[in-house]
């Protein structure tokens, strides 16, 4: 009795071992396959950083303009007269659109504030456009109107010429660019007298590129 019990004992523990075993390797097959998809998953997305960061700077070399934009900045600098010059500060807002990646044609609008001069506020619109020549520098001119060009000792009087500046433009953001710019100005009065000014400005612009359906 012992002899086949003791068979039948040691028949099923091999059995068990040989039931258990497999069990065991495939458990480490899926440890390993693991970490190959952990290390797929990272690869993956260092890939997708770097190409993202490829992408910025693509449109940091060569922005794209086609499409809507709409902005805001502010002005300062100086009204130019025969015997002195009165400060100035305003701030614009613009809206417009790219005729092309190189070309932006808008318009821009707002208050300035001549210092020292009674009710020394001024409306300003101006028909802007820019022509981009080297990566964000840009050329620009305005067309347009101010409902008083300040002169010391005159009377209020509109004013009609416009401006022309250069600058160049900063891109830290795909759809978003920061710009510095100088702006000489003209305007002659409706009593014919001119008035000149040199201003510096500093303006957001956002872009948005229209797509075709």
């Amino acid at each position: 009795m012992r002899g086949p019990l003791a068979g039948w004992l040691a028949t099923t523990i091999v059995a068990s071992l040989g039931a258990i075993t497999p069990t065991l390797a495939h458990a480490g097959d899926l440890q390993l396959a693991g970490r190959h998809g952990d290390a797929n998953a990272r690869r993956d997305a260092r890939r997708q950083r770097f190409d993202e960061r490829l992408h910025l700077e693509d449109f940091q070399r060569e922005p794209k303009r086609k499409g809507f934009y709409a902005g805001a900045g502010l002005s300062t600098g100086l009204s130019l007269q025969l015997d002195g010059f009165i400060p100035a500060i305003g701030h614009r807002i613009e809206i417009g659109g790219g005729l092309s990646e190189r070309f932006t044609l808008g318009v821009s609008g707002g208050l300035t504030g001549h210092q020292g001069i009674k009710k020394g506020v001024a409306g300003v619109v101006d028909i802007v456009g820019q022509g981009f020549v080297w990566r964000g520098a840009f050329l620009q001119v305005g067309l347009g109107a101010t409902s008083h060009a300040a002169m010391i000792g005159r009377a209020r009087r509109p004013g009609f010429g416009g401006f022309a500046g250069l600058g160049y433009e900063f891109r830290p953001l795909e759809h978003l660019a920061v710009a510095f710019d100088a702006q000489y100005e003209q305007r002659v009065r409706t009593d014919g007298r001119q008035t000149h000014a040199l201003l510096f400005g500093l303006r957001l612009r956002g872009y948005v590129r229209l797509r075709k359906h």
